[in-house]
């Protein structure tokens, strides 16, 4: 059975459609993966970063109503209120970073266990460890904290609190930093992954564009070269076969 040319045309049209539909899907689902990749940025590496960074604000307004508090106990004046809503701002302060240091772990921890990742997850579960320390540190400081207010020689407990206050500042610091650089390392690679999105849809609208010019050339070059070898050979005249050949005169005159 032939198949005629209209067939082989609508043949080729289907198929560079279906090969177009197949790269639409493919650049959609690509798509989808680069605006998943921003959700999870937004909602997982950055907010860990500002609560990391809310609880080293938190860290330096505590020592600093620390320090206010003791002023106002050495004043020895009648300011009980004052000292009253100093301890309360050291309290709430001091469970507002914990609060945002238990929110950033929160964040990092939704993070690893979330199926799109950029690659990082022994990264990230490195830091949540480190993180981990600093709220063992953060109770420790906060027993520290305790004996200063309640002790008479406050000049010694101030030292070691400031020793433990600073070192819980570099570190928190350094997971702060650390939380930054994966945030900025995602959005590279989301930003790498969608440039890949759009050079692979690039690459294989011009596979479909050669694919279906070479089909196309094909059958076009296959139709001519039958249509030249069924093209009908023109009949001679009469006039033509009626004439002898100068060849077979001069074979008669040598035979006379």
């Amino acid at each position: 059975m032939r198949i005629t040319i209209g067939a082989k045309i609508f043949g080729i049209a289907v198929g560079l459609l279906i090969l177009m539909a197949v790269v639409a899907l493919l650049s959609m689902q690509m798509t989808r993966t680069v605006d998943d990749q921003l959700v999870i940025i937004d909602h997982n590496y950055f907010p860990a970063y500002v609560a990391l960074a809310q609880a080293n604000i938190g860290s330096v307004e505590e020592s600093a109503y620390t320090r206010r508090l003791l002023l106002a106990v050495a004043e020895r004046q009648d300011n009980a209120s004052k000292v009253d809503d100093l301890r309360q701002l050291i309290a709430d302060t001091g469970k507002a970073s914990d609060r945002e240091i238990g929110a950033a772990r929160q964040h990092i921890n939704e993070q690893i266990a979330d199926p799109l990742d950029f690659d990082d997850n022994i990264a990230l579960a490195r830091l949540d460890a480190r993180i981990e320390s600093l709220q063992e540190e953060r109770q420790r400081y906060e027993s520290v904290l305790g004996r200063l207010l309640a002790a008479a020689d406050a000049a010694e407990l101030l030292g070691e609190l400031d020793d433990w206050r600073d070192d819980f500042d570099r570190k928190i610091d350094v997971s702060r930093s650390e939380m930054r650089r994966l945030a900025g390392a995602a959005i590279v690679g989301t930003r790498a992954y969608q440039r890949h999105v759009v050079q692979i849809g690039l690459a294989l609208l011009a596979i479909a564009a050669l694919l279906g010019i070479t089909v196309a050339a094909a059958v076009t070059l296959g139709w001519c070269a039958r249509c030249v070898a069924c093209w009908p050979v023109p009949p001679q005249s009469s006039r033509a076969r009626s004439t002898p050949s100068s060849q077979s005169l001069r074979a008669t005159k040598s035979a006379g």
